[in-house]
């Protein structure tokens, strides 16, 4: 017995199974297509590359001295991570960037959970900093070079950050952040 598949009783069982698939499985393949992409593991920029150049007040390039990058990416991290580097003889140090990889969701997760542990003192996102370890005679000797020699980073801007940063002498002989 051969189906005439071109008649119109064929046509009709066609387009209800059809019909019946499609909706059984409508609403599951929407969900796969919007919850998919939410756990698909993206690489997530935690701090961004670094060059930083030290200088004195007459440009010279102070080498040899200690810089220290710390970063965390508060919605997915607990702890903040650290790494110290020494400027060579043009006074350059490089810091790579530091990415980790995460879902979105997790991202949204970990929001939330900083919202319900800290509330109104949470933070979310990356955050990343470097900070000049000043040597002996160098530091800040007033407000006009507060945090001059430290640079933050939240997420926003470039993904290399390329800066030169001018180190005081102390007028006072004293050393570190308010030259005592």
């Amino acid at each position: 017995m051969s189906r005439d598949l071109e008649s119109p009783v064929w046509q009709r069982v066609d387009t209800m199974l059809f019909h019946m698939i499609s909706r059984r499985f409508l609403l599951p393949i929407v969900m796969v297509a919007v919850l998919l992409p939410l756990l698909i593991p993206l690489r997530v920029l935690v701090a961004p590359g670094w060059k930083l150049t030290l200088t004195d007040e007459a440009g010279k390039p102070l080498g040899q001295m200690a810089v220290t990058e710390t970063w965390q990416h508060y919605s997915l991290e607990d702890q903040s991570h650290g790494e110290t580097r020494i400027t060579d003889g043009t006074g350059t140090v490089v810091f790579p960037d530091r990415a980790i990889h995460s879902p979105l969701i997790w991202r949204f997760k970990g929001c939330v959970r900083q919202f319900g542990r800290y509330l109104f003192h949470a933070s979310c996102g990356p955050y990343a900093r470097l900070g000049v370890q000043y040597p002996k005679g160098y530091g800040q000797n007033d407000v006009r070079e507060f945090m001059q020699a430290e640079l933050q980073w939240s997420g926003g801007g470039p993904s290399r950050v390329t800066k030169t940063v001018v180190v005081h002498k102390c007028k006072s002989g004293g050393t570190g952040l308010t030259c005592s």
